[in-house]
């Protein structure tokens, strides 16, 4: 198992460097593609109404651009994964792994 030099696990929280990245729903998809080159980051957390409502990763800008969504009138909230997965951040990343590998997160 990883630890973190003194044998323990390493935990999910020992992992995170600040707050997310968040972007409002109604956000056009251009404002999420600026987010995430201007940060160098792969995914924003989308907020509605000061809540949680979804991701948009990489993976879900490349989807929309190909479905040929024009990225100025598209919404974060159109184009945001809302069933989202989550662990404590005293979770193990061995833990964490294997929640992704179980549901198939990439």
């Amino acid at each position: 198992m990883i630890g973190n030099g003194g044998g323990a696990p390493v935990a999910v929280g020992d992992l995170i460097e600040g707050p997310a990245a968040v972007i409002e729903s109604t956000a056009p998809l251009s404002a999420v593609i600026e987010t995430l080159g201007d940060l160098g980051i792969g995914l924003v957390v989308v907020m509605n109404d000061g809540a949680v409502a979804g991701v948009i990763s990489e993976r879900d800008v490349v989807w929309a651009l190909a479905q040929g969504a024009d990225p100025d009138e598209i919404w974060a909230g159109d184009v945001m994964t809302r069933d989202l997965m989550t662990v404590e951040p005293s979770t193990s990343i061995h833990d964490a792994a294997v929640v992704m590998r179980d549901q198939h997160v990439r």
